[in-house]
Formats: structure tokens, sequence, C-alpha cells
């Protein structure tokens, strides 16, 4: 049984290393600001936040889509971003029918190496 448990340590250990040389993808996005919080917010308002992203690569960027987690998020995009560029997200979230802390997030796919990309709203939403 000791035997068992020193070959499942040196397999982990030989595995963290490994995941320590791996080398990731870089994303040819920049994201200003991944996570924007709206603070509190009167139910019922409608809060507008933007997501400014800059293409960091040489390559023209073309942008699929940006999903919300729910339809009280509406979302518009740019098809997509060119060499330098930085363009906004603009995400829109309805608070009808939440109350408190609320978290929205926003997922877009590119056709650059990483591929997607991650973004969040949160709000408090208030009576």
């Amino acid at each position: 049984m000791k035997i068992f448990f020193q070959i499942i340590l040196i397999l982990n250990i030989s595995f963290i290393n490994y995941l320590d040389n791996v080398k990731l993808p870089k994303g040819a996005i920049e994201i200003k600001n991944n996570s924007v919080k709206i603070g509190d917010l009167k139910q019922g308002k409608i809060a507008t936040v933007n997501f400014e992203l800059k293409n960091i690569s040489k390559n023209t960027i073309q942008i699929f889509s940006v999903s919300s987690t729910c339809g009280c998020t509406i979302v518009e995009y740019p098809k997509q971003i060119i060499a330098n560029q930085k363009i906004l997200i603009k995400a829109t979230f309805n608070s009808s029918g939440f109350i408190g802390p609320v978290k929205k997030e926003l997922v877009l796919i590119t056709n650059d190496a990483l591929k997607y990309y991650k973004m969040e709203l949160s709000a408090r939403v208030i009576k």
C-alpha cells in the first residue's frame, strides 16, 4: 500500500511539472477589464457596461459570437477587430425579476488560437 501511494505521489509531481512546461496558446485579444461591477441597481432598472478589447496581433480577428448566460443581458459587438484596434463590447443588463447579488457571464468566441474569452458583470439588485 505504501508503494502505491509513493507511485501516485510521483505521478502527481510529474504531471504538475509537465503542466508548468506546457505552452498554452496566447490569445490575440487583450481585455482591459474582464470583470465589471455595476454596484447597487434598483430592481427593474437597466444598466449598460462596456468591455474594452484590443487586438494585440498582426491579424484581423473574427468575432463569431458573444453570448450571455441569460436573456436578461443583451450584447452588442462588432464582427471583427483589425490589428491593433480597440473595440467596445456593450452589455445591457435588465434587473427585472432579480433581487440580491447577480453575476452574468459573457463568452466571446473568435477565430484566434485561444478561441474563447470570458467576461462577467455583477450587480446587487435592491428593491
